[in-house]
């Protein structure tokens, strides 16, 4: 909340703010037509950080007024100010909320086109903790479109590689690899004996195909691990619902083996880089979310298509 400090108030004159205490009176111009709308708001502290930013900005510009106002949340010049802004925006408390996202364990199998972005998206919005898992070796034609990686990387482990970029450019994060394939329950239960409690976990392999969805999501959802999975095709992208037993109407039993009959969703082998970020931009705002607690904005029980030809969004509910 942004407001002014206790002993001041403020009221409106035409187009001039006045703000004053029992001995003191400023007088503000500039503001015309908003002059009523911000005097209210410097009384009952309603600003919304980001689409009354422009004002803000304005008011703390001013000498006389900076000092008279306070922020019981939001630090402006912060690392985080802008998703600060947002996490108020939506109703959350901004500074408690980045806490608990710094604090989550995130657990993500799968370090390619969607991967890597996922991971990029969660660095940069405040999440330090991870459980990275991949068996494979970064190739020349993984850098059209998984964007941590560079040609001095071809030919090395994705987790090494991905490992060494994290602690070069956060070196507060906690990290934990496995460079292992994953095609059986057996494995996914060992890395998680061997790991801290997991608050969610992102499923972005495709290898082995099918089966890294029969399994994970059956082993998830018995361990009581929330999770989300997502995938692109050349025609169209797909991700969720995010799976949780305390929100979830329905288990991943209706996801497996279901595909739209709205639009081809056969995989092939050619990748465009803009459709990979999109969806993987779509899950990481899923997970940023769920980890905020920002649940109504998580869709637990609908699958969502993102048609790339037609430019549509349908949302397909999993019974």
């Amino acid at each position: 909340m942004i407001r002014l400090k206790s002993g001041w108030k403020s009221y409106c004159i035409d187009d001039s703010i006045y703000i004053y205490s029992d001995t003191k009176k400023i007088k503000l111009n500039g503001f015309k037509d908003k002059s009523y709308e911000i005097s209210l708001k410097l009384n009952n502290g309603n600003f919304d950080i980001l689409t009354d930013k422009y004002i803000l900005d304005s008011l703390y510009r001013v000498d006389s007024i900076k000092n008279l106002i306070e922020s019981t949340s939001v630090v402006f010049d912060d690392e985080y100010s802008r998703i600060q802004g947002y996490i108020e925006h939506i109703n959350l408390d901004p500074i408690l909320s980045l806490q608990k996202i710094k604090k989550s364990y995130v657990l993500l199998l799968g370090l390619g086109g969607i991967g890597t972005n996922i991971l990029q998206n969660l660095l940069m919005s405040g999440i330090r903790r991870f459980i990275i898992i991949d068996f494979d070796f970064v190739e020349a034609s993984n850098l059209t479109r998984q964007s941590l990686y560079s040609y001095e990387d071809v030919g090395f482990l994705k987790t090494d590689v991905i490992s060494k970029y994290i602690k070069r450019n956060y070196p507060d994060a906690d990290l934990l690899k496995f460079n292992i394939k994953v095609d059986s329950i057996d494995i996914l239960e060992e890395i998680c004996n061997k790991v801290p409690i997991i608050d969610l976990a992102i499923v972005c392999a495709d290898n082995p195909p099918k089966t890294i969805q029969d399994i994970t999501m059956s082993f998830f959802w018995n361990k009581d691990i929330p999770f989300i999975n997502g995938g692109v095709m050349i025609q169209a992208g797909v991700f969720g619902p995010l799976f949780d037993r305390k929100f979830s109407k329905n288990g991943p039993e209706s996801y497996l083996n279901t595909l739209s009959s709205d639009i081809n969703f056969e995989p092939t082998f050619p990748c465009f880089s803009p459709f990979n970020s999109l969806i993987s931009n779509f899950i990481a705002a899923e997970v940023l979310h769920y980890l905020l607690g920002a649940y109504d904005k998580v869709e637990f029980d609908n699958q969502i298509f993102v048609d790339f030809v037609e430019r549509k969004i349908i949302k397909k509910y999993r019974e």
